[in-house]
């Protein structure tokens, strides 16, 4: 209705009475002759989108709401399903994103972007025979986010080959440093050569014996799911094997002479950043907290990860295979990637040819090796 370029046209086509620029008169939808008054509050409506139906889809979903159903209900009694095109069937290339349908900016942006690197991708090598999504974490951020995490991505970038270089000049016989390796001396100069729980020193060359110092999570992995650098300090074995499945201070917090010689330490460490000495000295980690813990880092990209994996599943053109597999699409969180990588030992430079392959790998292994 709001097609039309004044309020005339517009009570013309509610009157039954419309005629178009070829002189041709044109029927309303419903082909009826609605009431002065009723027009009258229909003028003074004010509608600031559009919607992106056919006519076809129109003139199904009509009766339905005017029987008193909502779009919604509408669509779901006629066959619709909301996240379809309605009226399309599959393309070879993805349709341009419906942005008017999306509320979240952040979606629509992920979306946009994806887009355009599937379709440049099915345009080089053809259409694929199956997709599986890994959704960055920075994905839909606004540019000066994006800008300021490429900026810190450099910055660790330059570290790591700084502590690469340090690691190869005191141990000659480690040609290659591996991903974890460097973590275990980085950590060693935060923490200014210490242990972090027993706050003994650990000697430059002990860091890489095998046995003597571990990688440990301050909040226990399995109960706060978080892998971030943030969350790891390096300490001796022994000290990670008397701690447990516990934080710092459900371990050692009721020593109160150990507890406050254990916090001045860690308000010491300048190379420490503030996300660190809060979950070094965090005093209570009840189960909500862990749930919120757990939440954070699961959710972050779900939404935008089901959205797009649907959106894909239902508008992209697969390649035909021989076999009748009905799943194309799936979806690993990028947190798995990174998880896997660091586990066989792969370091992390986006530049390098290399970095795709692997992260491909791992994305593959996701669904059919390990269950998740």
């Amino acid at each position: 209705m709001t097609v039309f370029k004044d309020d005339q046209d517009t009570k013309d086509y509610l009157a039954n009475r419309y005629v178009n620029d070829k002189g041709k008169q044109v029927a309303n939808l419903t082909n009826r002759e609605y009431d002065e008054e009723l027009v009258e509050q229909l003028i003074n409506l004010s509608f600031s989108q559009f919607g992106h139906l056919s006519r076809k889809a129109i003139y199904r979903l009509i009766p339905q709401m005017e029987q008193g159903l909502s779009y919604y209900e509408a669509c779901k009694k006629v066959g619709y399903r909301l996240n379809e095109q309605i009226g399309k069937g599959k393309q070879h290339l993805l349709p341009v994103i419906p942005a008017d349908e999306i509320r979240n900016p952040v979606v629509i942006r992920s979306l946009s972007q994806t887009r355009k690197i599937i379709n440049a991708i099915i345009k080089r090598y053809g259409s694929p025979a199956y997709m599986y999504i890994e959704l960055a974490r920075e994905m839909g951020r606004p540019y000066s986010e994006r800008r300021d995490l490429e900026t810190q991505y450099n910055h660790n970038r330059t570290v790591n080959d700084q502590a690469k270089e340090h690691i190869q000049e005191l141990f000659p016989a480690m040609s290659a440093p591996r991903g974890h390796d460097i973590l275990k001396y980085k950590l060693w100069q935060q923490q200014q050569g210490q242990c972090a729980y027993s706050l003994e020193s650990i000697p430059a060359e002990r860091v890489f014996e095998p046995g003597y110092a571990e990688v440990d999570h301050i909040i226990p992995y399995s109960r706060s799911f978080d892998d971030s650098n943030s969350n790891k300090v390096l300490v001796l074995s022994r000290m990670n094997q008397e701690k447990k499945n516990r934080t710092p201070y459900e371990w050692f917090g009721g020593d109160e002479h150990r507890w406050q010689k254990f916090e001045t330490y860690v308000t010491t460490l300048k190379k420490v950043d503030k996300k660190k000495k809060s979950l070094l000295t965090k005093k209570n980690v009840d189960e909500e907290q862990e749930e919120t813990f757990k939440s954070r880092h699961l959710n972050d990209t779900r939404y935008i990860t089901r959205f797009i994996k649907n959106f894909i599943a239902d508008n992209l053109q697969f390649r035909e295979l021989d076999e009748d597999i009905k799943q194309r699409v799936f979806t690993v969180n990028g947190a798995f990637t990174s998880l896997m990588r660091k586990r066989w030992g792969f370091n992390k430079n986006r530049e390098e040819k290399q970095f795709a392959s692997c992260c491909g790998c791992c994305n593959h292994c996701g669904k059919s090796t390990f269950s998740l």
